[in-house]
């Protein structure tokens, strides 16, 4: 998003899209300065991006799992296929 939030309808449409990320508690989601609001942004941000890895890895181990396993079905399907033909 690249939009210049300085009016308060802004701040209110930008929070209800910082907690409809649902990376930090909603209660968190406050600020004194407009600095303040640029940390947050980027504390968020970052919180999004380490989630993003761990997802990544976690589908990693899911494929190299199912990669594995793969070999064993088509072994049972060659097992199947020569009891059929008996």
């Amino acid at each position: 998003m690249n939009q210049l939030v300085d009016e308060g309808w802004k701040i209110n449409m930008m929070n209800d899209f910082l907690q409809s990320l649902d990376v930090i508690d909603p209660e968190d989601i406050y600020f004194e300065s407009y600095s303040d609001y640029n940390d947050l942004i980027l504390e968020i941000a970052e919180e999004r991006e380490k989630a993003k890895i761990a997802k990544s890895k976690e589908l990693e181990k899911i494929e190299t799992k199912e990669e594995k396993e793969l070999p064993k079905v088509e072994k049972n399907k060659k097992k199947r296929r020569k009891k059929s033909q008996k």
